[in-house]
């Protein structure tokens, strides 16, 4: 396991700049947070991603030639 002060140390060295602390701070907690949403939630949020990134942007271009 890495503690928060070798995440830091890594980041620093990785980047090559200093890691500002609630940066590194807020990195090292999304990964050490076990995912925790399963089940009907976590699909309904997947379907929502998808049907979200797929729909199409037709509002702005319509009845507009884009050529």
């Amino acid at each position: 396991d890495i503690d928060l002060e070798c995440f830091r140390k890594f980041l620093d060295n990785f980047l090559e700049v200093h890691t500002p602390d609630e940066l590194c701070r807020h990195l090292f907690l999304s990964f050490v947070k076990g995912v925790s949403i399963e089940g009907k939630t976590f699909k309904e949020m997947t379907v929502l991603s998808s049907t979200t990134a797929c729909a199409p942007i037709t509002s702005h271009t319509k009845g507009k030639t884009l050529f």
